[in-house]
């Protein structure tokens, strides 16, 4: 009675096996709940746009779908449609008058074959820079928001040649990439010098910019301008 029990078993499981390993009529591969929830799971991990914490100046495409994703749609809203505004697949820019930040979330729906639908959302933030005119046609401009720091530099992802190499001698102190309430990401420079003792000339640090913008330049009447803000005492 035993050895019959356990060939039923056996038998039983291997149809399972085969049933679920089954294609479908249309050729893709049913799923189990389960397994296209964890799939789906991975897939929005892995889903990203290209404006995905840039810097934007204009108007941009969006996916419509996940990549290379039988079943998928995707939506979009914007957490400031006053900057960026989502008309279907497109981002609609209207540049403020600070650089901003937006976050877009995408709706992601997938139905598996022979499943039912999953949803998920996933945000993506970018940046959008000022509208100033005078900023478009300079010689050159530094927006930290392009920036990220890491290895004593300021790198900018879309431009290896553009990076900020940071400096500092004595006690100096390297400046730091901060997040201000008005102006977005700003590079800060803290007091150099030891807080118990005089200034000392030599505890000094700055931000060595790539190139000389000034080079070959044959015209008077350069223009040089920045934004600072001052904190505690000066």
């Amino acid at each position: 009675m035993k050895q019959a029990m356990k060939r039923y078993l056996a038998v039983a499981l291997s149809l399972v096996m085969i049933v679920a390993l089954l294609p479908s009529a249309s050729g893709s591969v049913a799923y189990a709940q389960g397994d296209a929830q964890a799939q789906f799971d991975a897939m929005l991990e892995g889903f990203s746009i290209e404006q995905a914490g840039q810097v934007v100046t204009g108007d941009f495409t969006l996916p419509d779908k996940v990549p290379g994703q039988d079943g998928t749609s995707v939506s979009w809203t914007s957490s400031n449609e006053g900057i960026v505004k989502v008309e279907g697949t497109s981002g609609k820019v209207t540049r403020p008058s600070i650089t901003s930040k937006v976050t877009l979330t995408a709706a992601v729906e997938w139905t598996p074959q022979g499943g039912e639908k999953i949803e998920g959302t996933k945000d993506f933030d970018v940046t959008v820079r000022v509208a100033t005119p005078t900023l478009d046609s300079a010689l050159a401009h530094y927006d930290f928001a392009e920036y990220a720091q890491a290895d004593g530099k300021l790198q900018k992802a879309s431009d290896a040649a553009a990076d900020i190499i940071l400096e500092k001698s004595g006690n100096g102190k390297l400046p730091e990439l901060q997040n201000d309430s008005v102006r977005g990401q700003v590079l800060s420079l803290t007091e150099q010098g030891k807080q118990d003792t005089a200034f000392d000339a030599d505890d000094a640090a700055y931000a060595l910019l790539p190139g000389n913008p000034f080079e070959g330049l044959q015209t008077e009447g350069v223009t040089v301008s920045f934004w600072t803000n001052t904190t505690g005492t000066a």
